[in-house]
């Protein structure tokens, strides 16, 4: 059985073609969302000469055999957080229903693969023109100045402690310990539900079925949003503490984290990815740089 793999872009971008193919041949691939978003909004990248052709270049090394869209992590927190449970061994999440005849579940073929289908074509429309300038005027919007003035106020006491800046180790356990305060629960499920945009409505009824739980810690009441609050709160307090400044683009570095839950091996050349992925993976699960797995390709692969 192949192993589950997922990259970010820029692993996708370093590999050849020839690596590529193996990557298809030898591993189930798992396609975060965001790797879709990235490469969309490189249709107005401007320290490329030929956008379009880039683009083209890098949907075609995705949704070839063995490999499926990841659900957004987004839905999948506000799934389980409504009591639908979220697998984190390692399996890929794909979007699925009912048929009309036996009831059982189908994949659906989702937006985000008819487009990449569609990019595949050298096929653009102008809502992927307007997606890559929304994405960039949003990024240059960022100012990890404002991050840092967060009104947040669990944010704001992770920020006024005293815990050293010069461990990151150290910080990770001292959010760790602070996740799993009693006291604390409430206040950081009111964080998840605003962080992640959930609709009054919504929210009231998760509150809800949290108290009619007897309030269980986070960690076992809604244990992947459990996760994805503990990478964001470390990486908002890194750069509290001035300790990461990955610059404006490190948000979309963090999400790629979300989605280690549904995947055995990660590959990534990113400097963030390097230093906080240690936090993040589980015993059974493995991180490579794309210069790893060359050299994990040159063993297998004889030109």
């Amino acid at each position: 059985m192949k192993s589950i793999i997922l990259t970010d872009k820029s692993a996708l971008e370093f590999l050849t073609e020839i690596e590529i193919e193996l990557l298809y041949k030898y591993y189930y691939v798992n396609i975060p969302p965001i790797l879709i978003k990235e490469i969309r909004a490189d249709l107005i990248k401007t320290a490329r000469a030929f956008p379009k052709e880039h683009v083209t270049n890098l949907a075609k090394r995705l949704l070839r055999n063995d490999s499926r869209i990841n659900v957004d992590y987004s839905d999948l927190i506000l799934n389980e957080l409504m009591g639908q449970s979220v697998p984190m061994d390692g399996r890929t999440i794909v979007a699925s229903e009912a048929t009309s005849t036996n009831e059982k579940p189908i994949d659906i073929i989702s937006e985000e693969e008819k487009n990449v289908k569609r990019w595949q074509r050298s096929d653009f429309d102008d809502s992927d023109y307007e997606f890559a300038h929304i994405w960039h005027s949003s990024i240059s919007q960022i100012d990890l100045a404002d991050i840092r003035a967060t009104s947040f106020p669990v944010i704001k006491f992770l920020q006024d402690s005293n815990i050293s800046n010069s461990n990151i180790t150290d910080l990770n356990n001292f959010i760790i310990s602070f996740l799993k305060e009693v006291s604390s629960q409430s206040k950081l499920l009111e964080l998840i539900l605003e962080i992640n945009r959930i609709h009054l409505k919504d929210s009231s009824l998760i509150f809800c079925l949290w108290e009619s739980n007897n309030k269980p810690l986070l960690e076992k009441f809604c244990p992947y949003s459990f996760f994805c609050l503990h990478a964001f709160l470390f990486w908002h307090l890194l750069v509290q503490k001035g300790i990461f400044v990955g610059g404006q683009t490190s948000l979309i570095d963090l999400e790629y984290i979300f989605y280690l839950p549904f995947t055995q091996i990660f590959v990534s050349n990113d400097r963030y990815h390097k230093e906080i992925v240690q936090f993040f993976i589980r015993k059974n699960q493995t991180f490579l740089t794309g210069e790893n797995l060359r050299t994990k390709f040159k063993d297998i692969y004889i030109p």
